[in-house]
């Protein structure tokens, strides 16, 4: 029969966790290491992950300081054409054999390349207001100077071929004020890649004013801001107001 102290030490044999096993040992191991070389490669993944959108944000600043610089640059070296002054050679008169006034404009170019094919399209007309849009093909195209603009001054002069200039009684309203003389129009001209640029001009002068003296006109003084991008092709041409 066998004791209570002998059923004690039988039962806490068989209650001991063997050992395991060489193999199941070797595979332990392994998901520990498995375990531990995907964390390293995770946290790498992570930085390199982190330092690549860092360098490419740089980058992509980089680049767009670039192009800003670029499209800077180009703005400040196209040609920009405006009118420095204007002479009216004389005021209205119908009476026989006196000629109808003509208007001198000289054209500055306060960029620092030419502007090439420099040309000068207007129209001189009496009227209470400007013209609502003025077409430059119902004129004639006129060189401004030699045809291109550095930094001297080019001149143009443009003729008065609107009945309202010989006109007696346009002449009179003139006179009293209740009119005015306009001249509005564009000058058109190209940069040294040959992209196409324009300034267009409305300008009056009032009965006792002198002939050197001009106002603007409320709208229609504007230019083109069209600057070159990185294609080589001219951007859309939008204008932006003088005065």
């Amino acid at each position: 029969m066998v004791s209570d102290e002998e059923q004690n030490v039988a039962g806490s044999d068989t209650d001991v966790t063997p050992p395991p096993s060489p193999k199941l040992s070797r595979f332990l191991r392994d998901v520990e290491w498995f375990d531990a070389i995907t964390a390293a490669a995770t946290t790498s993944i992570a930085i390199l992950t982190g330092f690549y959108v860092h360098y490419s944000r740089e980058q992509m600043n980089a680049m767009r300081g670039e192009v800003y610089y670029m499209r800077q640059n180009f703005h400040l070296t196209r040609p920009w054409v405006i009118v420095s002054g204007s002479r009216l050679s004389a005021e209205p008169d119908a009476e026989p054999g006196t000629r109808a006034p003509t208007i001198k404009l000289w054209f500055q170019n306060s960029g620092n390349t030419p502007a090439i094919e420099a040309v000068c399209q207007g129209k001189i007309f009496m009227s209470d207001t400007q013209l609502a849009e003025f077409k430059p093909e119902s004129t004639t195209a006129l060189p401004i100077g030699s045809g291109q603009l550095t930094k001297d001054p080019g001149s143009v002069t443009i003729e008065a071929i609107d009945d309202t200039i010989r006109n007696q009684s346009s002449i009179t309203e003139y006179n009293a004020g209740r009119l005015r003389l306009y001249f509005q129009g564009k000058a058109s001209f190209k940069d040294s890649a040959q992209h196409p640029h324009w300034t267009k001009v409305c300008i009056y002068h009032a009965h006792g004013q002198r002939l050197t003296e001009f106002n603007a006109c409320p709208k229609g003084n504007s230019m083109d801001t069209a600057l070159q991008n990185l294609s080589g092709e001219p951007e859309i041409n939008k204008g932006t107001r003088m005065y």
